[in-house]
């Protein structure tokens, strides 16, 4: 039968697929009260707020800004849950798409005023990212930040590359860092320097992607200012696989539904089994929570079905 199967860290999680009927999003328009409370929360994050303090420091603030019509602390608690339930969704599809996804560049771009505004900036450079997606097979995973010192904006991408799908020539380039205080080495690319100005294309490895360094970077980010997470096609959060009920689940439990943890023999071949050594596959954690893998990719060869 047909599962649908996410990543969960360094494990392949399988669920029934079922269908769930959803109801219209119904109005986008803005309420007052939510709008300030996100206004809140982002300044209580930004100051390190402590949890034990957030509600009284939202109370207050929520108490005498203008717009605001809520009063009731119990209220607070409740949307401070919701907020926080909301962020950890969003975390959760980034590392879930992250699971099927295997980066060997970290991009940054910042905005450079002497080359184009902001707005044209950000709208031409997701442009041409989307056409490398769509012509060089590139793929991208990534978050907008507005720099602490003058809010410039920046774009950090975890990005794949195939190889020969490069534009433009990297080349060594320098700037001088105020925030460090030192010049700064780093690698540049022509066809995104004549376009955006400075940019940094900094190799990374698998290593680099499994010990969670490069990945974390972004989620700090994707919660600092609440921003989207930006990502091109064909990095799916889940995917389809045939399953043998006998053969290919390795155990199963309940989790608000009923779930499996998939034999490592569906995302591996034989070869790349006894390569890697079979008893990082078949130990589960001291949690049981997972498989205790060194390493996880996927072999190249199989083709998935984006669920």
């Amino acid at each position: 039968m047909k599962l649908k199967v996410y990543s969960q860290g360094n494990s392949f999680i399988g669920v029934f697929p079922r269908t769930i009927q959803t109801g219209s999003r119904g109005s986008k328009v803005k309420d007052p009260m939510n709008e300030a409370f996100k206004k809140y929360y982002r300044e209580a994050q930004a100051l390190n707020i402590e949890k034990r303090e957030l509600n009284d420091f939202l109370f207050e603030k929520m108490l005498n800004d203008e717009g605001s019509y809520l009063l009731d602390l119990e209220t607070i608690k409740e949307m401070v849950k919701k907020e926080a339930n909301r962020l950890h969704q969003k975390i959760k599809r980034y590392q879930r798409k992250m699971g099927f996804f295997r980066p060997n560049y970290f991009l940054t771009f910042t905005y450079s005023d002497d080359q184009t505004d902001e707005e044209s900036f950000e709208l031409k450079l997701r442009r041409a990212l989307s056409n490398l997606a769509y012509r060089n097979e590139w793929r991208y995973i990534g978050v907008r930040e507005r720099g602490a010192e003058g809010g410039r904006v920046h774009f950090h991408f975890l990005a794949y590359i195939p190889e020969g799908k490069m534009v433009g020539e990297l080349f060594l380039d320098s700037q001088w860092s105020t925030k460090r205080k030192k010049r700064e080495y780093f690698t540049n690319n022509t066809f995104f320097q004549e376009r955006f100005g400075k940019c940094r294309f900094d190799k990374i490895t698998e290593a680099d992607v499994l010990s969670g360094g490069v990945t974390n970077y972004l989620i700090k980010y994707l919660i600092k200012d609440d921003e989207k997470l930006i990502y091109s096609r064909h990095i799916p959060t889940e995917i389809e696989v045939d399953v043998d009920l006998k053969e290919d689940i390795f155990c199963t439990f309940y989790d608000f539904g009923y779930k499996v943890y998939l034999s490592m023999n569906l995302f591996y071949s034989n070869e790349e089994l006894r390569a890697l050594g079979s008893d990082d596959f078949y130990i589960l954690d001291p949690e049981g929570l997972g498989y205790n893998l060194n390493t996880v990719y996927l072999p190249k060869q199989r083709t998935w079905q984006i669920a």
